[in-house]
This record gives C-alpha cells, sequence and structure tokens, in this order.
C-alpha cells in the first residue's frame, strides 16, 4: 500500500472512531497548523488531541492528492471543540473543514487545518 492510501486508511478509521491508526502515522516531529491557533508540535501533543476528538462526528467528503500531500475535506471542522449551538450553526452557515496533511517517510509529517465556506458544487 502506498504512503498516500495508508494515511487515507488511517483517517478514514480516525472517523470511524478509532484514532490508533492515525496516531501510529504521526512523525515524532509532526507540526499542526489550525487557522487561527497557535501551532501544536510534536507526536504526544498531537495524539492527546487526537484521543480527545475521539468519537466526535468526523465525516470525511473529500480528497484530493498531490505527490507527498492529501487534502481531506470534511463536513466540518471537527478539529475545533464548539458547543452544539455553535457547531449547528457553522452547518447552517455551510462552513466545512480542510486538512492539508503532509507525508514523509510513510509518516504524517504536517497538517494544516482550516475552515471555509462550501460553495455550490461542491
Amino acid at each position: 500500500m502506498d504512503e498516500l492510501k495508508n494515511v487515507l486508511s488511517a483517517y478514514e478509521r480516525f472517523a470511524a472512531g478509532d484514532p490508533s491508526p492515525l496516531i501510529d502515522v504521526l512523525d515524532p516531529e509532526i507540526e499542526w497548523r489550525a487557522q487561527g491557533s497557535k501551532p501544536e508540535v510534536g507526536r504526544e501533543t498531537v495524539a492527546r488531541r487526537l484521543l480527545g476528538m475521539a468519537g466526535a462526528s468526523v465525516q470525511l467528503v473529500g480528497v484530493r492528492r498531490g505527490a507527498s500531500v492529501l487534502v481531506l475535506e470534511f463536513t466540518r471542522p471537527w478539529w475545533r471543540q464548539r458547543n452544539r449551538r455553535l457547531r449547528y450553526s457553522t452547518a447552517m452557515l455551510g462552513i466545512r473543514g480542510e486538512q492539508a496533511v503532509w507525508i514523509r517517510d510513510g509518516l504524517i509529517s504536517r497538517i494544516e487545518s482550516r475552515e471555509r465556506l462550501a460553495v455550490d458544487g461542491d
């Protein structure tokens, strides 16, 4: 299985409620940058965050592939911890989540997460 497929499979398992495969493919020096937040650095830090999100509603709805990057689109920015009312408002406004995931030597070296408005035709 190529590196991108392996990482995509780990994200699919995470969306199904199992964070372990995603944690297994984190580079020890990973950097996760979420729009409007301080970067999180290091496998243990990012793993703790992912474990805290286990069971969150994560719906992967799109994938684009590059040579060493995946761009993943989600129905909502699941990495933002919000109260139920704000999550509902985000969904009503059509705000989706997008992550660019860089892969090096089979491991995720960087994640950039952002929110974007879904437009007709998405």
